[in-house]
């Protein structure tokens, strides 16, 4: 083989066409749907059933086992219970995605159903009048009075685990920062000399403007300087100074009028021929 011939590589072998999707397949593959959305279907009835079974016995036992102040608390509280059995497997699908929160939904679904089973059970014992065990009675006289807070406190702990509640959480947090460090900053630029200079000439004004309102007059450019901040007083301190410097003043000028006014000690004398 010369060196200028050149090498064929090897063709790839054609790559198979997918197979298309016959009208068969098309059928069955609806028929398999159609099968499983039934299956959905009675299942759900069946389950709707017996949370329906669980929550007549439970009534039943409370209006045996419950004393009359507190059966209205106790039937809220197994209401709650088989909407929460109904509304659970639900969340479960569309809603508790975190890990977290799936977690404690899952412990909270098993809590419930137990709750309604526990209940069947104990309906069982007070219609044939069989005698509670003492957790038993305490559980009919105090824990199914407390059923409905129950309920809501376990409610309240998945809504605190959703992830938006916490995405919340971290926003607001960040907000508070961020003002807390502009705060800082603020209070830092405060400190400078050109906020200090700036101070000093609206406070300048603020006592030419008083000045004129008492004596009808502005101090001349340069006459009145502000003493700085640091220095105790310095604001009362040039005001007064002020007003001593025109007290001075007028007193001053009262005095030159009267010595002009005023004859002369040597007395004239006439002239001599």
């Amino acid at each position: 083989m010369s060196e200028t011939e050149e090498v064929k590589q090897p063709e790839e072998p054609p790559q198979p066409e997918p197979p298309e999707e016959t009208v068969g397949d098309i059928m069955k593959k609806s028929a398999s749907e159609g099968i499983k959305f039934w299956v959905i279907v009675v299942s759900a009835l069946i389950y709707l059933a017996g949370i329906v079974y669980a929550e007549v016995h439970g009534l039943t036992m409370l209006q045996k086992g419950v004393a009359p102040d507190m059966r209205i608390w106790a039937t809220l509280g197994m209401i709650a219970a088989g909407i929460t059995a109904v509304a659970l497997p639900v969340a479960l699908k569309v809603w508790t995605i975190e890990a977290k929160q799936r977690i404690a939904a899952y412990l909270f679904y098993l809590l419930d159903f137990g709750f309604l089973v526990f209940n069947s059970f104990t309906d069982f014992d007070v219609n044939t009048g069989a005698h509670l065990l003492p957790w038993a009675q305490a559980y009919v006289s105090y824990v199914l009075p407390a059923s409905p807070i129950i309920v809501a406190a376990v409610w309240a702990l998945l809504w605190e685990l959703d992830p938006n509640v916490k995405e919340s959480v971290l926003k607001q947090t960040l907000r508070a920062a961020m003002k807390q460090k502009m705060a800082q900053q603020v209070a830092n630029a405060a400190k400078g000399a050109n906020v200090t200079t700036a101070v000093n000439k609206a406070a300048e004004r603020e006592v030419e403007k008083a000045l004129f309102e008492l004596f009808g007059a502005v101090p001349a450019e340069g006459y009145y300087v502000m003493d700085a901040p640091k220095e105790g007083g310095g604001l009362l301190k040039s005001f007064f100074g002020y007003l001593y410097s025109r007290a001075q003043q007028a007193l001053s000028s009262a005095t030159d009028g009267r010595s002009q006014a005023s004859p002369s000690d040597e007395p004239v004398k006439p002239n001599q021929p």
